[in-house]
């Protein structure tokens, strides 16, 4: 199990990385200032480990239902879960993606 933690801009980094620098948690403008010039990209791609995952499983021929329905319906999957379990939403993200 991956745990995560939220960092003071609201951005989730790995909960055993304290004192190591991280791109993750830095500002859109400190990051833009950094891929500016040098012809590199800052992609912000919202639970890509599920994309990434759903898109090799179908490489190979495969089908993970499960996932690609809640990739296809984050919102109203995470707004169920909420209701479900009778939690925020801050606290729920993590569990899900960890």
């Amino acid at each position: 199990m991956q745990l995560y933690r939220e960092c003071q801009n609201g951005r989730l980094v790995p909960a055993n990385v304290s004192d190591c620098p991280n791109i993750i948690p830095m500002s859109k403008e400190l990051k833009a200032s950094i891929f500016s010039d040098r012809q590199l990209y800052d992609y912000d791609i919202q639970n890509c480990h599920f994309s990434l995952f759903n898109n090799l499983v179908e490489a190979m021929g495969q089908e993970c239902p499960s996932i690609k329905h809640y990739l296809e319906n984050k919102s109203t999957e995470r707004a169920r879960l909420v209701e479900e379990y009778g939690i925020p939403i801050k606290t729920l993200k993590p569990h899900i993606i960890s």
